[in-house]
């Protein structure tokens, strides 16, 4: 099986998703990835989550 790190995807689709104050949500995965790699979702999710917590520092102004 071929393997898809998307950490960056979803780092960038979750940052972006709390600067504009949406609520999380993962439909940005790029889904022909997870059809062909197990790993793509779990590595979108991690980046996701932590892009969210990120951009969410950052709005409130305790971004490092």
């Amino acid at each position: 099986m071929v393997s898809f790190n998307c950490y960056q995807e979803g780092y960038n689709d979750g940052f972006r998703d709390a600067m504009n104050g949406k609520s999380k949500s993962y439909t940005g995965f790029p889904k022909a990835k997870a059809m062909i790699a197990g790993h793509a979702y779990d590595t979108y999710v991690e980046g996701y989550n932590q892009g969210y917590a990120d951009g969410m520092a950052k709005k409130s102004g305790v971004y490092r």
